[in-house]
């Protein structure tokens, strides 16, 4: 029998990123807590950890493009 995994949305895999890396629960706690194995759970800290820095980045392109529309209106 094939195994099924369980599909998670962005917003609950963050929910649980965000929790490892406050490290106020240990990744065994986490994984008993949500039924997920420790090494899924540090997956997705370790993707948090680096592709945080792209929203920051994207924000401030955003905000600097809106600067220069509203000196050329």
């Amino acid at each position: 029998m094939a195994r099924r995994y369980k599909k998670h949305n962005g917003a609950f895999k963050s929910k649980v990123a965000l929790e490892a890396i406050k490290e106020q629960k240990t990744l065994g706690q986490l994984s008993q807590e949500y039924s997920i194995a420790s090494t899924q759970i540090s997956a997705w800290k370790k993707h948090l950890e680096e592709s945080a820095s792209v929203l920051f980045e994207a924000r401030q392109e955003k905000n600097h493009q809106e600067e220069i529309d509203s000196c050329i209106v």
